[in-house]
C-alpha cells in the first residue's frame, strides 16, 4: 500500500469535496469509498490536515451561527431576502432556526457560552465573520506513519471494506431485513456446507476411520471460490471463526492450508490490493504467527477485538440487519467466547440476548420495521442453553441441566431432538447409561428432520455418543451398526459433487496452484498435524 503524495491530492482534490461536503459522506465512509474506488490511501490525520487547508468544513461555530441569524433577521426586518454565503458555502435558514432552537432548549449560555455576545456585534462586523474568506494556511508537511504492524492494518483494512461496501452499494439490505451482496447469494449457502467438511476432517484425522478425508475435504475448495467471489457480508466473520475453530483442535496444518487458499483465491479473483485480499493476507500471517509464537492469549484477545470491530461497523449503518448482526455475534461465541470460562460465557451470552431482544421487537411486533429474523436468534437461545447445561453440570445441579434445553421447543427445537441429547448427555455424566441410551437413540431417529440446527457434525456426534453407550453396555453388534450408519453418513458427503464456474475458470489458470493445494491433502491427513 503507498501513501498519498502531494501531487496524489490535487488529481482528487474534486472528488474529495463532492463526497464530504455534497453527499455528506463521514470520514470513514470518504476513506473507504477512495480507497476502494480510487486506490487512494491516506490517514484521517492527512485527511483532516487537507480539510483545514482546503477549507473544508460540514459544520458553523457557534458565533458564526449566531452572526447569520442576527444578519438575516436585520434584513428580514427590511424587507429583504437573504441569500448567506460562509466560507463558500449557502447557509439554509431554516436549518440555523432550528439549531439556535434546539440549544436554546438546552441553556443557550451554556452550550454557546462567550459566543453569545455575537449576538450584540454590529452588522459590519458581523459581515466580516460570515463573508470572510481564510487566507490559505501553509501546506503541512504530510508523512505517511510508520509501517503499521499487521494486527493495526488487519482493523484498518476491515474498517475501510465494511464502510466502502455499504456507501458503495455492494451490500445493501432487502426488503426482508437481510443484509446481501449484489454479487449473488450461492456462496452464501456453502457457508455450513463448508464446515461440515471442514468440522468432520478435523475430528476424524489421526483416528482409524474407513473414511476417505481427501473426498470430504475436495469440494470445499468449490465452495470458497464462490463464497470469496461473492463477497457476502458474513463470509469474513464466519470464515475466521472456522480458522479459529481450527486453530483450538491443534489442526493448525490444516487451518494454515486453507488460510493459504483463501488468501491466494481471493488475490486471483478480486486482485492482490483489494481490500478483501489485503485482509485475508493480513489474517493468515496473524494466524501463523499465533501458531510460532504460541501467543494463546494475546491472539484471543486481538481476535475479540476483531470481532466488536465488525459488529461495530455493521451497526453502525443507517439500515442494520439483525440476521447479519446476530450471525456475526455466534461466530464470535463460537470462536473466543468458547475459550472463557463456563460462568462468563452464560453470563455474556444471556446479556447480549437481553440487548437484541431490546433493539429487535419479536417479529410481526406492531410499530417495529425491524423485527428478529428467527434462525440466527435461535442459534444464539441454543447457544445460551449449552452454556447453562454446561455451568449446571459443573456445579452438579443435575436436574437444571437437565431442563436447560426444554425452553426451545418453541425457537428452533421443532422436534425436541436438542432436549433429547441435552438430556442423555446428563443422564451420562451421572452415570445412568440406560436413560442415555434411551435419549440418545431417540435423538438419533429425528436427525433427518427439517430443523435448523441439523448440520453433519452435531448428527456424528449424536451417533457416536449412543455408540459408546451401547459399547459401554456391553451392546457391541448395536454399536457397529450405528457406527456403520455413521460411516455411510460421512462417505456419503465424499460422494458430493458440486459444481462452480469460477473454480472451473481458475483450475485453468497459471500453475494450476488449485490442483497443486489438493494434492497436499493426502500427505497432510495422512500424518495428522503435528501439533495434535
Amino acid at each position: 500500500m503507498k501513501w498519498a503524495k502531494p501531487l496524489d491530492w490535487v488529481a482528487v482534490k474534486s472528488t474529495i469535496r463532492q463526497l464530504y461536503i455534497d453527499e455528506k459522506k463521514t470520514l470513514k465512509q470518504l476513506m473507504a469509498i477512495m480507497e476502494i474506488q480510487h486506490n487512494f490511501h491516506a490517514t484521517p490525520k492527512m485527511y483532516k490536515s487537507k480539510f483545514k487547508q482546503w477549507n473544508l468544513s460540514k459544520s458553523f461555530k457557534p458565533r458564526e451561527v449566531l452572526a447569520v441569524l442576527q444578519v438575516a433577521e436585520d434584513r428580514e426586518a427590511a424587507g429583504k431576502a437573504s441569500r448567506i454565503i460562509v466560507r463558500g458555502k449557502e447557509v439554509d435558514l431554516d436549518w440555523v432556526k432550528d439549531y439556535i432552537k434546539r440549544k436554546r432548549a438546552k441553556s443557550a449560555r451554556v452550550v454557546f457560552g462567550d459566543h453569545i455576545r455575537s449576538v450584540n456585534m454590529g452588522i459590519e462586523k458581523m459581515d466580516k465573520v460570515i463573508c470572510r474568506t481564510p487566507s490559505p494556511s501553509p501546506q503541512p508537511l504530510l508523512k505517511p506513519p510508520a509501517t503499521l504492524s499487521q494486527a493495526e492494518e488487519l482493523l484498518h483494512t476491515v474498517g475501510l471494506y465494511v464502510d466502502g461496501a455499504f456507501a458503495g452499494g455492494q451490500w445493501f439490505v432487502d426488503k426482508k431485513g437481510c443484509c446481501r451482496s449484489r454479487k449473488g447469494r450461492r456462496g452464501n449457502f456453502f457457508f455450513l456446507n463448508l464446515w461440515d467438511r471442514l468440522d468432520i476432517a478435523s475430528n476424524l484425522m489421526d483416528k482409524s476411520e474407513p473414511v476417505d478425508l481427501v473426498k470430504i475435504l475436495s469440494p470445499a475448495f468449490v465452495y470458497l471460490s464462490d463464497i470469496i467471489r461473492e463477497e457476502d457480508p458474513r463470509s469474513f466473520p464466519f470464515l475466521l471463526g472456522c480458522f479459529e475453530v481450527l486453530r483450538h483442535r491443534s489442526r493448525t496444518d490444516l487451518m494454515g492450508s486453507f488460510l493459504r487458499y483463501t488468501a491466494q483465491l481471493s488475490a486471483r479473483i478480486l486482485g492482490p490490493e483489494h481490500p478483501h485480499s489485503r485482509i485475508w493476507k493480513h489474517t493468515h500471517a496473524i494466524f501463523l504467527s499465533s501458531v510460532s509464537t504460541d501467543s494463546a492469549a494475546g491472539h484471543s484477545d486481538f481476535l475479540e477485538q476483531l470481532f466488536f470491530l465488525l459488529l461495530d461497523r455493521y451497526k453502525a449503518q443507517p439500515n442494520r440487519a439483525a440476521e447479519l448482526e446476530i450471525g456475526v455475534y455466534n461466530d464470535y461465541c463460537e470462536s473466543v467466547l468458547e475459550l472463557k470460562d463456563l460462568e462468563t460465557q452464560e453470563s455474556t451470552i444471556r446479556h447480549h440476548l437481553a440487548t437484541i431482544e431490546a433493539d429487535y421487537p419479536p417479529r410481526g411486533a406492531i410499530g417495529s420495521p425491524r423485527a428478529v429474523p428467527s434462525c440466527e436468534l435461535a442459534f444464539l437461545r441454543h447457544r445460551h442453553a449449552t452454556a447453562v447445561k454446561n455451568l449446571c453440570l459443573s456445579q452438579g445441579r443435575f436436574q437444571e441441566a437437565e431442563e436447560a434445553m426444554d425452553g426451545l421447543r418453541n425457537h428452533g427445537d421443532w422436534d425436541g431432538a436438542l432436549a433429547l441429547q441435552n438430556r442423555g448427555d446428563v443422564r451420562l455424566e451421572m452415570g445412568d447409561l440406560e436413560a442415555a441410551e434411551g435419549y440418545f437413540r431417540a435423538a438419533s431417529e429425528l436427525v433427518d428432520n427439517p430443523s435448523l440446527f441439523r448440520d453433519e457434525g452435531w448428527i456424528g456426534m449424536v451417533f457416536k455418543k449412543l455408540e459408546e453407550v451401547l459399547e459401554r453396555r456391553g451392546k457391541a453388534e448395536e454399536a457397529r451398526e450405528v457406527r456403520r450408519l455413521r460411516t455411510e453418513r460421512v462417505e456419503r458427503l465424499g460422494r458430493e459433487r458440486v459444481e462452480s464456474e469460477t473454480a472451473g475458470r481458475l483450475e485453468e489458470g497459471e500453475g494450476n496452484w488449485m490442483t497443486e493445494t489438493r494434492g497436499r491433502l493426502p500427505l497432510l491427513l495422512l500424518r495428522g498435524d503435528e501439533s495434535g
